[in-house]
Order: C-alpha cells, then structure tokens, then sequence
C-alpha cells in the first residue's frame, strides 16, 4: 500500500505490482477496513490509467505527473490536451480515480497533471511556497507540459487548455496573465485578489500573511504582486470561470473582479454562479448541479479546442435557424411578411431557451425578454414541439 502524507485525507490506495491503483481503498479513520470499492468504469465503459512521467527541471527538482491517453486511442492521430493543476497547495495527485479527468478522457482528449513544488509528499522544503506564489510552481507546471509535449508528440501543442479549483483555480488565473500558450481556460473556486481576500476569505486573516508575508497594512505590494488580478490587462485566453455563492474559503469576489477585468479588456470569458452551493461543489454540490458543472467544462473544452465541435456547433445552429424558418412559415404565414430579421431572430431565440427548459431550468423565464410578439411565440413554440 502507497501512502500518499495527504493529511487532509488519511486514505491508503491499493496498488498492484505494476503502480495501478485498483479502485479498493483503506482508510484509517475506519480500521483499514474496505470502505470502497466503485468506479469499475467511466461512461464509456473504460478506466483510463495515467501513465507516470518523471523529469528533471531546470532547478534540477525531480517533479513527477501522469499523462492519460483519451479513450480510443490511435497512435499518430493528432488530439487536443488538457493541463489539469490540484488544489491546496499542499495536495497531491495520484494513480487514483478522477471523474473529471475520466470524463475528459472519455471525451477525446489528452490530460495531463503533475505535482510541482508547493505540492505534499515530498518533505516539507519542497512544499514550501511563502513568498514564492507563482514563481516556482508556474515553471515547474510549465516544464512538466513542455516535457508531455516532448514525450506526446500526438498532442497538438495549439489545442492545449488549462484548468484547475481553489489554488488550481488561482494557478490556472496565474497562467493567463503570463502566457499565451493555451487556447482556452477553466478557472474555479479561485483566487485573483490576495488584497481582498486578506478580510474576505474565512482563513485570509492568517493565511494570507503566513503565505504572502504581508498584510494590507504590512508590505501589501506583496499581496498585489501575488495577485493574478495585477497581470489580468495583457490576457487573451478565453476563460470559463465557476464560482459557488456561499463559497467562504475562495470568495465569489474573485472570480467576479477576473471575470470584469477580462471583459472589460475584450476578452471571451464566462462566469457560471451556483446558488447555494460552497467551496466542496464539485465533491460535496448537489448532483444536478456538478452535472451542470461537468458540462459546462466540457463544453467549453469542446468549443474552444475540437475543431469538428465547432463545425458541427455552426452546422447545428444553422439547422436550428432554417428548421425554425421553415415551422414559422408553416404555423403562422399571415405575419411572415410583415417580419424583419430582429423579430425573426428574436422568436427563434425565445424557442432555443424554451426548448432546453427541461433539461436546463436556469434558463426559465426568459422568454418574454426576448420576443415582442406572445401569440407567435405560443404557436411558434407547440410547432417546435412537435418536430424536435
């Protein structure tokens, strides 16, 4: 059995001869009894094992990571990456089972993630991290995807995207303001403002100075210069930002000032807010709403580095625009005449939202928003209905 020192979890994982770990797993708060043994496969029927990489950094660090090739792999066809970065700090990844890694891999793409310094399970002088925010854990995350690049030559270094929560969520906002390399991101439950969360984070008050060696009153350059809010203006990576409500720890306010200062700069960004829930969303939300969340980030993947996912978007959208064209003529011909594109346009929107009612109930309520005309909508809408 391999310990991997993750206080926060006393978990042993089980692992065979070969480093694969298979799914039993002991945990100490219980006896080392079995208190698990699931997952016996992603929804394509397959578990994808990370393969372990090891390298040498320019420090002349050893950091160690794992590549997970996508389901249905064919040597020399060419696949969009994703680097995936963990929280804590002071956490670690593994051989153990992912769900979102799973399902990025069940999606067609590369994933790869490492440990890199400020990680557990190497003594204490490799996680230590004071003062050092965005210094030597961004150029071992670096060197680590230049070396899976290296080793992966079927990766396609233009279709790489980065996403990662809490400190991953502040090291993916790190990322975007210092390189251009990725093509799109997925920041969550993040960090961008030390000086903010300083008095808003539920641990700031003790956290920030110990990690930042400032305070707001004491060398708050400091807390600024580690602030990925501070590098925000030469962005241009379109990021996807997911931010829980009653999330104490990372605070929304993050994720709203990196989402407004994106946008006010013109980049392509999107925030997804879920009510009700705290900082453990993605293990602890409520299952409709990390359904909502994986979804969101894989679309987003999807959109920004499948080429195909976009012709098929633009193929579908147009499908969409003609069919209803077509469904407008058919129920009510006596105002087609009379509409102009905007009008057109409005109603076909009205029914899109209406359509994904069911499966999407964020989104209820809109359409009177969106159209001028309530007795077409009603028609407009049992037609489409009906030919969907």
């Amino acid at each position: 059995m391999r310990d991997y020192g993750v206080y926060e979890h006393p978990t042993f994982f089980v692992v065979d001869e070969n480093g694969e770990e298979n799914l039993g797993r002991y945990d100490r708060r219980v006896n080392s009894e079995v208190v698990t043994d699931c997952f016996s496969g992603s929804v394509t029927g397959q578990r994808m094992v990370g393969e372990t990489l090891y390298f040498l950094n320019t420090d002349g660090v050893d950091i160690d990571g794992f590549v997970m090739k996508p389901v249905g792999y064919e040597p020399g066809k060419r696949y969009p990456g994703i680097l995936h970065i963990h929280g804590g700090p002071k956490m670690v990844f593994g051989p153990g089972f992912h769900h979102e890694m799973q399902l990025w891999v069940a999606s067609g793409f590369f994933v790869c993630y490492c440990n890199p310094r400020g990680s557990c399970g190497k003594g204490n002088a490799f996680a230590d991290l004071q003062g050092k925010y965005g210094e030597v854990d961004f150029r071992d995350l670096m060197e680590f995807t230049d070396e899976v690049l290296r080793r992966y030559p079927e990766i396609d270094a233009d279709r790489m995207g980065v996403a990662g929560g809490s400190y991953g969520g502040f090291m993916t906002n790190w990322v975007i303001g210092h390189t251009d390399r990725f093509r799109c991101a997925v920041s969550q439950r993040s960090i961008a403002n030390y000086v903010g969360d300083y008095l808003l984070s539920d641990i700031g008050y003790y956290y920030v100075p110990d990690q930042q060696l400032g305070t707001i009153w004491e060398h708050p350059e400091r807390l600024w210069k580690a602030s990925p809010l501070t590098y925000a203006d030469p962005v241009k990576t379109p990021t996807l930002f997911i931010h829980a409500d009653k999330d104490y720890r990372c605070t929304l306010a993050n994720d709203l000032e990196m989402f407004a200062a994106l946008k006010l700069h013109g980049v392509e960004s999107k925030l997804c807010m879920f009510y009700g829930e705290n900082h453990g969303l993605s293990r602890e939300g409520k299952p409709s709403n990390r359904i909502s969340r994986l979804s969101e980030i894989l679309h987003w993947m999807e959109e920004h580095l499948k080429e195909e996912y976009k012709t098929l978007q633009a193929y579908t959208d147009g499908l969409e625009y003609a069919l209803h064209r077509r469904v407008l003529a058919e129920c009510v011909p006596e105002h087609l005449p009379r509409l102009n594109l905007y009008p057109l346009e409005a109603v076909f929107f009205t029914w899109r939202f209406q359509r994904t009612a069911a499966t999407a109930p964020r989104h209820t309520g809109t359409a009177e928003a969106f159209t001028p005309r309530a007795h077409l909508l009603e028609k407009v809408g049992s037609c489409c209905k009906y030919t969907k």
